[in-house]
């Protein structure tokens, strides 16, 4: 098992933006790539569950997602595919049980294996899905460091507006750090931050940074379309150079991080540890309680003895029975705390009348503040 630099747990990034078609899955690749190429030992995990494409993008064909691990098929270490470079990619798999959304169950079992992935890696890079989904706010609420990437049109900066909007509301305040990115120059980029960040102070109080720039360069859409990371491609172009300074800029903040990422916020709330957490010796002695005591056994230990290939087949078998047992008694923990819940939101809904027409007023006042914003944004 990878153990990562100097013992010090990983910097752990969610990479974000407002809307898609910003760059945000091809910045995170190259920005991977880089910290590979300065001797970091990176995973990008592509945490988009409806669209996972960075495998496509790096010309990957990973034989297992995420979603494998849902299920208790496979273990974390089966599902992390070598990409260029060294670099490790896990992909969610592009539709977890149909659907975009992860319940209380699945994000019990994500958090336990990011907590798993910060221990192997130096930088571990989540690139989330494009908008504001359920998914994507429980995660920018559980990392304390965010890349928001937009770029210099209306669309992409309301959008990204819109996200930070949901984080000041759920009382999450994540370092965010912004990057304009398709951008003609480096002045215009300035000005895009500079408009950007007052609107957000002004209207949101949240303190935002301005980690850099990446130029429109041709070079990366004849990158993309070959499938190859831009270092391979172009190493001398405006938009790769762009991409090293904000990499160098991240190895920096990597030093100055204190302590690992607890996710604390990823799964509320959380079952008891005691009754989630069932030791696999516990669950194998429950398997061999179940075994039959006819002779087929005594057939079966002497086909083990003679010919290896069933002991290994055995030993699959036991791992996979192990996580799935071990995943059954989660979600039902999760299961019968969902329905305590759903008890008490009934209890609770009579006195919710009240509240709508505030949320109502409260959603007027964005569209209006968000028209407003235009004015701030693109006024001379």
């Amino acid at each position: 098992m990878l153990e990562s630099k100097n013992n010090k747990p990983a910097y752990v990034i969610a990479v974000a933006s407002g809307k898609g078609g910003v760059g945000k899955t091809c910045l995170t690749a190259n920005l991977g790539m880089v910290l590979i190429s300065k001797g970091s030992r990176v995973c990008v995990f592509d945490a988009d569950t409806g669209l996972a494409n960075i495998n496509i993008m790096l010309r990957l064909q990973p034989r297992y997602s995420f979603t494998d691990v849902l299920t208790g098929d496979k273990s974390l270490p089966e599902v992390i595919t070598e990409g260029p470079g060294g670099l490790n990619i896990i992909t969610a798999g592009g539709g977890i049980k149909g659907k975009t959304e992860l319940d209380l169950y699945q994000k019990l079992v994500l958090k336990e294996n990011l907590e798993q992935l910060q221990k192997q890696y130096d930088y571990l890079l989540l690139d989330l899905a494009a908008g504001i989904g359920d998914t994507v706010l429980t995660l920018l609420q559980a990392i304390p460091t965010v890349l928001l990437v937009v770029t210099a049109e209306p669309t992409s900066l309301t959008d990204a507006f819109s996200v930070l909007k949901l984080l000041k509301q759920s009382n999450s305040t994540p370092q965010v750090q912004v990057v304009v990115n398709q951008v003609e120059n480096d002045k215009l980029a300035a000005q895009v931050f500079k408009r950007f960040s007052s609107v957000v102070k002004k209207f949101l109080d949240y303190p935002i940074e301005f980690l850099g720039a990446v130029p429109a360069d041709n070079t990366v859409n004849e990158a993309i379309s070959i499938q190859k990371p831009l270092m391979d491609y172009a190493p001398d172009s405006n938009a790769y150079l762009a991409m090293r300074g904000i990499a160098d800029k991240l190895a920096k903040k990597r030093y100055q991080a204190n302590g690992p990422v607890l996710f604390k916020n990823l799964v509320d709330p959380k079952p008891k540890q005691e009754s989630i957490q069932k030791t696999v010796s516990d669950i194998s002695e429950d398997i061999e309680a179940k075994k039959p005591t006819s002779d087929s056994n005594q057939q079966q230990q002497t086909i083990l003895k003679d010919d290896p290939i069933p002991i290994i087949e055995a030993a699959d078998n036991l791992q996979s029975s192990v996580r799935k047992m071990h995943l059954t008694e989660m979600k039902q923990q999760v299961e019968f705390g969902e329905q305590r819940k759903d008890s008490v939101m009934v209890s609770a809904k009579t006195t919710t009348t009240s509240s709508d027409k505030n949320s109502h007023e409260d959603e007027l006042l964005t569209s209006i503040r968000i028209a407003a914003m235009y004015g701030d944004l693109y006024s001379e």
